[in-house]
C-alpha cells in the first residue's frame, strides 16, 4: 500500500532559537517548605488535576537550575529541577522528565538539550541523576554502570514526580518524559511500565531493544527520533520498535510520511484514544539529539552533530501540547 506523503510541513509553534549549554551549578534546595495560598483555579475546558498540597506560593529559583536530593530505596538519589519564571502557583503547569544517556549526568543533560523550551513553554523539567551514571530501563544499560545495577528506576521516576508535585503545582495530566540513548530508553520505559504517570514520551537516539514485561494501562502517545549512521543504536531496530508501539496503540498501519527538507517522520493516525506513533529519520546523522541550532559533536559516536533541519526540542514540545493524558 503506497505512503501518503505530505511535502513542505512545518510546526506552527514558536522555535526555540537556542539551547542552554552551560551548568546551572549546584544551587541548594532551600526554601522549599510550601506555605499557605490560594488553590488552583478549575478549568472544566482544560484537561488538568493536580495535588493540591503543591499549589501554594513558595520561595523557589525562579527561571534557574536547583539540585534537589532525594532518598530512595536505601540510596540518596538527586536531580535538577528548572522553574521557569512564569511559574504561576495557582495554575497547574506542565512537567517533563529529561534523562541522560549512559555515563552522562543531569547536569550534562541539561547542558546538551538545554532549558530554553521549558523558559518559553512554561514547563517544569526535571533531570534526574542515574546510579553510577546509568538508568535501569530494562535491557539497557544498568549492567554498564559504574558500579553496574539493577535500581528500580521507574519507582525512582515516580518519586522524582511525586516530590516535585509536593512543592509545585504540577499538571498530573502534562507529564512527559524524554532522554538521549539510555536516557530514551528509559522513556520508553515508563510508557511500558508507567503509562498512568506519563502522558507522551519522546524517546531520542534509542530504541530497538525489547522491554520485557512492556504492559502500558493504555495508549501512549510516542514520538522518536533517530538517525540513520548511529553506530550505537541500529536504526532498523528504532524504525521497527516503532512500528510495533504503532500495532500496540490500535493505529492505522499505513503511515503518513512527511517529509522535512531531506529528512522525514513517518506518522501512524487514527490510534487509540489519539496516542499518535511518530518515527523521525535524520539522514547521515549518527548518536547525536537531532537540532537546527545545537552543534556538539562528540567523539566516537556522534561525530556529525545534530544536522537539522529536525529539531528535537522543539517537535517534541509541540508533540507533548497535542497529547496529555486522556480518560
Amino acid at each position: 500500500m503506497p505512503l501518503r506523503r505530505l511535502a513542505g510541513w512545518t510546526r506552527s509553534h514558536a522555535t526555540q532559537k537556542a539551547l542552554v549549554a552551560v551548568f546551572a551549578g549546584s544551587l541548594a534546595a532551600a526554601g522549599l517548605a510550601a506555605c499557605s495560598g490560594s488553590s488552583a483555579p478549575s478549568d472544566p475546558a482544560a484537561p488538568q488535576m493536580y495535588d493540591p498540597a503543591g499549589c501554594n506560593p513558595i520561595e523557589h529559583e525562579a527561571g534557574k537550575t536547583t539540585v534537589v536530593d532525594i532518598a530512595f530505596d536505601g540510596l540518596e538519589r538527586s536531580y535538577r529541577l528548572f522553574v521557569p519564571t512564569t511559574y504561576d502557583s495557582t495554575a497547574p503547569t506542565p512537567l517533563t522528565l529529561n534523562w541522560h544517556g549512559l555515563g552522562s549526568n543531569g547536569g550534562q543533560q541539561e547542558a546538551y538539550t538545554g532549558t530554553v523550551i521549558g523558559e518559553e513553554q512554561g514547563y517544569l523539567i526535571a533531570f534526574p541523576n542515574g546510579v553510577g551514571n546509568a538508568f535501569n530501563a530494562g535491557r539497557c544499560c544498568s549492567g554498564a554502570a559504574n558500579p553496574p545495577h539493577q535500581e528500580d528506576d521507574v519507582g525512582f521516576a515516580r518519586a522524582v514526580v511525586a516530590d516535585i508535585a509536593s512543592r509545585f503545582c504540577v499538571d498530573r495530566r502534562r507529564i512527559f518524559s524524554t532522554g538521549m540513548s539510555n536516557g530514551g530508553y528509559m522513556s520508553e520505559r515508563l510508557a511500558c511500565n508507567a503509562s498512568d504517570l506519563v502522558a507522551a514520551v519522546a524517546p531520542v537516539s534509542a530504541l530497538g531493544y525489547s522491554i520485557q514485561n512492556c504492559e502500558p494501562t493504555r495508549p501512549v502517545p510516542i514520538i522518536v527520533f533517530n538517525g540513520t549512521e548511529d553506530p550505537l543504536v541500529r536504526y532498523t531496530g528504532a524504525e521497527t520498535s516503532t512500528a510495533i508501539w504503532a500495532e500496540r496503540n490500535g493505529c492505522d498501519p499505513e503511515p503518513v510520511v512527511i517529509e522535512r527538507e531531506g529528512d522525514f517522520c513517518e506518522r501512524w493516525e487514527d490510534c487509540s484514544k489519539g496516542a499518535t506513533v511518530e518515527f523521525c529519520t535524520i539522514n547521515g546523522m549518527e548518536h547525536c539529539w537531532p537540532s537546527d541550532t545545537l552543534d556538539i559533536v562528540l567523539p566516537g559516536f556522534c561525530r556529525t552533530g545534530g544536522l537539522g533541519p529536525i529539531d528535537a526540542t522543539d517537535d517534541m514540545y509541540a508533540f507533548f501540547a497535542d497529547h496529555p493524558m486522556v480518560d
